[in-house]
């Protein structure tokens, strides 16, 4: 299925990691099925976590990850259109068996779910609570599990990204503490 808008920010993603000077070291992507359903379960420390999660199933067979987001995400003026216009499945945090459904479905027809099972981002780049919905959805779409550890995209501040034209030195910023007259306790 051609997919103009989903090829066309992955294109761009990977240009954005280029320009940065961004190494991806992947290990596994062999896992991801090459077609057929699958779940893929992935720590969540920052906004890039959805790009850089969905890198491994392009190398491995150009193929999108569905993830799944908080609907208030789809109803950002930029974000939203594009959320919607790469299928990607909006989550009511109140009442997530709609979405839940949905990612079945999504997983039965052949799709690749992306999950973020701490259910939030971890500022602190320590695992969460784990939930147990990617468990349920893979077992009830009759599809692989797919455990994943993205680490690094935190490294692009969360809060704050700051791009240098021409310079492929690693990013930095000062922290909020920093910022503030604290001392940072590393």
């Amino acid at each position: 299925m051609t997919e103009p808008l989903y090829r066309a920010i992955v294109e761009g993603f990977k240009g954005i990691f280029a320009v940065l000077g961004m190494k991806l070291d992947i290990v596994g992507e062999e896992n991801i099925p090459l077609q057929g359903g699958a779940v893929l379960a992935l720590n969540h420390t920052s906004y890039l976590d959805f790009a850089l999660g969905g890198v491994p199933a392009d190398r491995r067979g150009r193929r999108f990850v569905r993830f799944m987001a908080k609907d208030s995400v789809f109803r950002h003026p930029v974000a939203g259109p594009l959320m919607r216009g790469m299928k990607h499945i909006p989550v009511d945090r109140h009442d997530g068996s709609v979405a839940f459904e949905t990612a079945v479905a999504a997983a039965r027809a052949g799709e690749l779910i992306g999950v973020f099972p701490e259910a939030t981002m971890s500022r602190s780049l320590e695992i969460k609570e784990l939930k147990n919905g990617a468990v349920r959805m893979a077992r009830e779409a009759e599809v692989p599990l797919i455990p994943m550890i993205v680490f690094g995209g935190h490294r692009s501040r969360s809060d704050m990204v700051a791009l240098h034209r021409h310079s492929r030195k690693p990013l930095a910023s000062k922290s909020s503490a920093e910022r503030h007259g604290k001392q940072r306790s590393d």
